[in-house]
Formats: C-alpha cells, sequence, structure tokens
C-alpha cells in the first residue's frame, strides 16, 4: 500500500479508490530487516530490531514491508513536498524516539494529522457506499470459488478411486485426440459431461487451470495422504499405547523397500493397525540405518524411542524367527543342503522355460509351486508337491529327454533331476522334512494370524518342539526308513547290514532334528519377557481365582512398573478373574466389555493392561501384506515415480477402508483436502471463500 501510494499519490486517486484505501487503513507491516548494531566485534555483531508496540503508541505510524521502512500515515495521505517520513521511509532506530517526537510536533504532521482524522469521522458513511459494491463482488467471487471447488472436487474423486483400486492415473497418449487418454483424464472428462454448469465454468477456466497435470495429481495425491496421517496421528493421541511394524522387500525394480506399519488400540477400543508407507533401504540395510529410519517417520507424530522413553519394548516376528529356525535345521548337514538345492531347482527349472512347463501341464496338470528365498513354507509346497507326484514327475522328466525339440539344457537338467529323485537319500530326505514340516506348517500358520495374542503363540511354539521331540525315537527312525524303503532301496555296499544302514540314517535324523529344537528353543526364549501377558490369558481365568499369577505381574513391574498402579491392578484383576463375563473370551472382546466401565472410571488399570497386550504384535504379516499392494501399484502404475507418490499412493489404496469412513461420517472430509490443497502454494484459480 505504501508503495502504491508514493507512485500514485492519494490526491491522484479517484474518489472510490480513496475511499477504499481508508477503509483498508494503515498498514502495520512486521520489519524483518531493520534493525541497527549495538556491538561489534571480530566475530559477531548483535543488533535491535524494530518492535511492533510502536504502531499502538503512535496511531500515525505505518510501515512498508516492501521497503523495510517506517513511514508517517497522515502525511503520505495528505501532505506535500518531500519529508523523509513521506518519500524515503524512516529506518535510523538508534534515534527513532528522538525523530518521532520532532515529527509529531512539527505543523505539517499536526495539520495533516487533523485532516485525516476528520477524514476518518467519515468511515461509517464510506462503508455505506462501498458496502453494496463489496458485497456483490463478494457475491460474484463465492460463487467463482463454489464452481472451482467442485471441479477440483471432481478431481479428488477421480484421485480416490484410481488409487483405492490401484489403477493407472496415466495413458500412453494423453492428447485431445486420443481414444484413450489414460485413466485419470477419461474418468474426470466422464463426470464433468454429467453437470452441464461444472462443464460450462471448466470451458471457461482450462486455459489457466485444468487440473490433469502430473503436477496437480500428485499434490492431490500428497494432501490426501497427509489427511490421512492427520488423522492416524488424532487416533494415537488418544491410545494408551502403541506399537512399530516394519519388514521389507525388493520391489520389481530390486530396489529393497522398507514398509512401517503402526498399531494400536483407538479409544473407541478398537485395535487398528495404520499403513505409514514404503521407503527405499537400499543404500543401506543395517540396524543402526533401519531405526533412523524409524526415528524419521516418527517425527512428525513427536513420539519417542527407548533413548528417551525407557518402556519402549523390541519384539521380532514370530513367523520371520520360525524362517531362520527351518533355514539354520535344513542346512545344518551338507547332505540336507544337497537335497534342499535339488528341490528348489526343480521349481526354477520349470519356471524358466514354458515348453517344460507345458510337458507338466499335460502329465500331471498342475505346476510346482514357485520358490520364495525368504519364505520357508514355500519349501513345504515344492516338497509336499514332489512327494505326492513323484513318478509322474520322472515321467515328465524323461518326456523332457525323449522329446527331440529338447535343447541341450533342458536334456541335461532332466537327466540330472531323474538321477536325484531316485537317489534313497533325497527320498529319506524328502520323507523325513515331510514329517517336520508337516508340524511347522501348522505353527507357521498359527504366527502368521495377526488377531492372535502372544501367550498363544508361545503355547503353540512349545507344543511345535513337543511334537518334534516324538520324532526324535529310534521307532520313528526305523518307520521313516522303512517308508523310504518302499520307494527307493538304498545302496548297500559289501560287508553292511541293513542294521548298520538304518543306524546311519538315524543319526542324520537326529542331527536335524536336534538343530532345529535348539534353534526354537533359543529364538523364541526371549519371549519370556513377554510373561505379563498370561495376566489376560482368558482361558485360565478360573484358575487365577485362587492362583494369582504372581509372575506375570512381577514381570510387568520390570519393565512398566511406572505406568501401572501395580496394587490397584492386582485388585482389578481379581475382580475381572472372578467375573464369568470374562472367562474364555478373546482378548479383543475382553476389551470391549471393559470398555462400558470406561466412563464410570472403573477398571481403568485393567483397561489399560489388555490395550498393551493388544497393541504388541506377534507377527508383521499385516506389513506383509501391503508388500502385494507395492509390486502392484510399481508394476501397473510406473516404475520410475517418486518414493513420496509410491508411498503415498501406497497409503491410499492399503487404507481404503479408512478414507471411505471419513467421507461417509466426515461431512468436510472432502472441503478439508482442498482447503489443504488451495494453501499448498499460489493458485491460478481462486479456492479460498471470502468471509
Amino acid at each position: 500500500m505504501v508503495m502504491s501510494l508514493i507512485e500514485t499519490p492519494f490526491s491522484r486517486r479517484s474518489e472510490i479508490q480513496k475511499k477504499q484505501i481508508l477503509f483498508a487503513g494503515r498498514p502495520t507491516e512486521i520489519l524483518d530487516t531493520i534493525c541497527i548494531p549495538t556491538q561489534k566485534t571480530k566475530t559477531k555483531v548483535s543488533s535491535r530490531s524494530f518492535n511492533t508496540c510502536w504502531y499502538d503508541t503512535h496511531k500515525w505510524l505505518c510501515g512498508s514491508f516492501y521497503k523495510q521502512r517506517l513511514f508517517c500515515w497522515p502525511c503520505i495521505l495528505l501532505g506535500k513536498g518531500k519529508n523523509v517520513w513521506i518519500t524515503d521511509g524512516y529506518y535510523d532506530l538508534k534515534n527513532l524516539a528522538r525523530s518521532v517526537k520532532m515529527h509529531e510536533a512539527s505543523k505539517d504532521h499536526i495539520h495533516n494529522f487533523m485532516g485525516l482524522v476528520r477524514l476518518e469521522k467519515n468511515k461509517s458513511t464510506i462503508a455505506d457506499a462501498l458496502s453494496e459494491g463489496a458485497r456483490l463482488n463478494k457475491t460474484i467471487y463465492n460463487e467463482n470459488v463454489r464452481k472451482n471447488r467442485l471441479i477440483l472436487l471432481q478431481l479428488i474423486e477421480v484421485t480416490l478411486l484410481l488409487g483405492k483400486q490401484e489403477l493407472a492415473f496415466r495413458g500412453h497418449d494423453e492428447r485431445s485426440t486420443s481414444s484413450n487418454q489414460g485413466n485419470f483424464r477419461e474418468v474426470f472428462n466422464l463426470l464433468i459431461k454429467r453437470n452441464d454448469e461444472l462443464l460450462s465454468h471448466y470451458n471457461k477456466i482450462s486455459n489457466v487451470f485444468t487440473g490433469q497435470s502430473k503436477i496437480i495429481q500428485n499434490e492431490i495425491i500428497y494432501c490426501v495422504y497427509e489427511y490421512i496421517l492427520d488423522v492416524i496421528k488424532s487416533e494415537i493421541n488418544d491410545a494408551f499405547f502403541f506399537s512399530i511394524i516394519s519388514d521389507d522387500t525388493t520391489d520389481i525394480v530390486e530396489k529393497s523397500q522398507c514398509a512401517i506399519t503402526i498399531r494400536y488400540v483407538k479409544k473407541t477400543g478398537e485395535l487398528k493397525e495404520r499403513f505409514l508407507g514404503f521407503y527405499d533401504v537400499s543404500s543401506s540395510k543395517n540396524a543402526k540405518s533401519l531405526f533412523n529410519l524409524i526415528i524419521t517417520v516418527l517425527e512428525p507424530f513427536n513420539f519417542k524411542t527407548k533413548n528417551e522413553a525407557p518402556h519402549a519394548l523390541f519384539t521380532h516376528c514370530c513367523a520371520h524367527r520360525l524362517n531362520l529356525v527351518l533355514q539354520q535345521g535344513s542346512y545344518c548337514i551338507p547332505q540336507s543342503r544337497i537335497f534342499f538345492s535339488t528341490l528348489l531347482g526343480i521349481s526354477v527349472f520349470f519356471k524358466k522355460s514354458p515348453k517344460r512347463t507345458f510337458v507338466l501341464d499335460t502329465i500331471i496338470g498342475k505346476r510346482i509351486p514357485v520358490a520364495n528365498e525368504t519364505r520357508w513354507c514355500t519349501r513345504s509346497k515344492i516338497l509336499n508337491f514332489v512327494a505326492l507326484n513323484l513318478n509322474k514327475l520322472i515321467e515328465v522328466m524323461q518326456n523332457i529327454m525323449d522329446n527331440p525339440e529338447s535343447g541341450i539344457e533342458s536334456i541335461n537338467g532332466a537327466k540330472g533331476f531323474i538321477n536325484s529323485l531316485k537317489k534313497f537319500d533325497f527320498i529319506f530326505f524328502m520323507v523325513v522334512f515331510k514329517e517336520i514340516f508337516n508340524i511347522t506348517d501348522t505353527l507357521y500358520a498359527i504366527l502368521q494370524v495377526k488377531h492372535l495374542d502372544v501367550v498363544y503363540c508361545i503355547d503353540q511354539v512349545n507344543t511345535s518342539i513337543n511334537r518334534i521331540k516324538l520324532l526324535r525315537t529310534f521307532e520313528s527312525a526305523t518307520f521313516l526308513f522303512n517308508e523310504s524303503k518302499k520307494i527307493s532301496t538304498p545302496k548297500q555296499p559289501r560287508g553292511v547290514v541293513e542294521e548298520d544302514l538304518l543306524n546311519k540314517y538315524s543319526v542324520l535324523q537326529y542331527e536335524i532334528l536336534d538343530n532345529i529344537i535348539t534353534q526354537l528353543t533359543e529364538r523364541f526364549q526371549d519371549l519370556d519377557k513377554l510373561k505379563f501377558v498370561a495376566l489376560v490369558d482368558s482361558s485360565k481365568f478360573k484358575f487365577y481365582q485362587t492362583a494369582f499369577p504372581i509372575e506375570g505381574l512381577e514381570c510387568l513391574s520390570s519393565t512398566y512398573k511406572d505406568m501401572f498402579d501395580l496394587t490397584l491392578l492386582k485388585n482389578e484383576l481379581s475382580v475381572v478373574y472372578f467375573d464369568s463375563q470374562f472367562h474364555n473370551q478373546h482378548i479383543q472382546q475382553c476389551v470391549k466389555l471393559l470398555k462400558q466401565f470406561q466412563d464410570s472410571g472403573l477398571l481403568m488399570e485393567v483397561y489399560k493392561l489388555f490395550c498393551l497386550i493388544l497393541t504388541i504384535p506377534s507377527t508383521s504379516v499385516s506389513v506383509e501384506r501391503n508388500f502385494s499392494c507395492l509390486k502392484r501399484i510399481k508394476t501397473y502404475l510406473r516404475n520410475s515415480m517418486t518414493e513420496e507418490r509410491l508411498s503415498s499412493l501406497a497409503t491410499i489404496s492399503i487404507e481404503k477402508e479408512l478414507i471411505n469412513s471419513l467421507a461417509d461420517n466426515d461431512g468436510q472430509f472432502y472441503e478439508k483436502i482442498i482447503d489443504r490443497f488451495s494453501v499448498l502454494k499460489d493458485r491460478r484459480i481462486d479456492l479460498i471463500y471470502k468471509k
């Protein structure tokens, strides 16, 4: 305003402009750069800045943000001639008090100030004169904003639809003459054509805003993502505890992606796992780098980690532990490593060749499972396939060898696999590991079910160990050896009796079993620090009536002593143990039952304990399920997309249930996203209403 008045004086303005200037009032800008040095040394300069309280004590003082100078408002409007307070602006803060006093005492200033006071007495008249025009202008402006926001709403709806359904946004040819401009443009055009008013308005503004560029798409995706994070943050702030679940995978462009999910119990008593994003960890996957990544992800939530929050508890995915157990147990002896190398080789042999796969389909009628390096359950599936179709698989290999169209690689591979499939060693390991996998597959399935609690997981691990120990008997070894002999005859060197052969293979079996039992025991023993979860084992509540689980309470005290009133908790638990409504109920159902007492302030410590245990994850399966979403998005939406867009789109897809709930129950859902979009940067269309 000040610069405008210097360029075009108040006296040269039209009456309407004069009234508008008076109605707007003097500008009292914050002047950041106007300051004076108070002390100067070789190393630093300290300064004193302008204090805006001067505006309150001197009603004539105004400022120019552009020039970073002080001016006299009455003199700029009504003064004549050249004066530092009118043309150049004042900036000498050291002498500001003296200069202000001198200017206030000048005749010109007094005369100009009196003239301004007389003009300002007519403010009500000015307001009345301008009100009708201003009201009309505001109405027209707000109507234009309404239409602009409706168009943006259509763009947001298209973005959410494509994001939730994991569909590609852009097409190969997005020109207006193209028969397929891509999903985003095609769906938006379909929506806009259904409303004549919006279509007419869109045609008017399309020369300055189409809303269909990649930049606009990314900004809408970002605004939705940020809004979802704010909702998650709000839910977590109301929760007693939260846990972080992380896992990583390699995507289709060979980048290692870490997925992070947060788990908590809402204030409504509902258990929630919310996806926070995918993060590229290709450069470094050591413990420190992954820890720093998690800290960075949690920064916007203002959460503390174990250095600042000593109650933080670190646990590993139970299913991952089992993978490591099977890996160590299966590779403990050379013969076992050869067996699994052959087993996986059969899967790869068919995967690499459609011709070989066709022979497999023709003879067996189904395909061999695909191997996965990190999931040992796939070995079990391959082993079961081979065991069930052993003779037919040999027939497939023979067919490949006899086919004159088979290449050298196919012939050599088939010949080698036939030899392996007929060897007694291969058959013996197949029979032994089939028995082992019958046990571990059940355990793996249990550990992968995310709603199960830690108590159940510990119990099933111990059950599996006991079942595996039953295989480590001479009777079991004899039975498995004889089962193997029914399929293939072992080579029996001269002078070696069958009893010696049985002893030889029994030793191999015991070595495998001992290794797996040891691995299971060691890798799951640290679950003892979670013994406090036994406090909420509802199947034992009746037993706890006479034998309170004091060991669990002591375990809780060692980690979370400051979080609970242990005396009150013990009394509340005793009440719950005697209440039959809680007996044999799942922990989530118990939380719902406890929730009804919260408004009355009853059983608060028990409710907090149940929320804590429900928050602790026993598996990272929810994160692993997100990897399929990662692969689909990377495949169909562009391999070269930025990490931010990838993570945001994945969140929209994975958290579609949350988005649908917000869209249905929050009447301002779309308005809030539009508001975020409008302030992200300066827009070429108006999106903010005038009040």
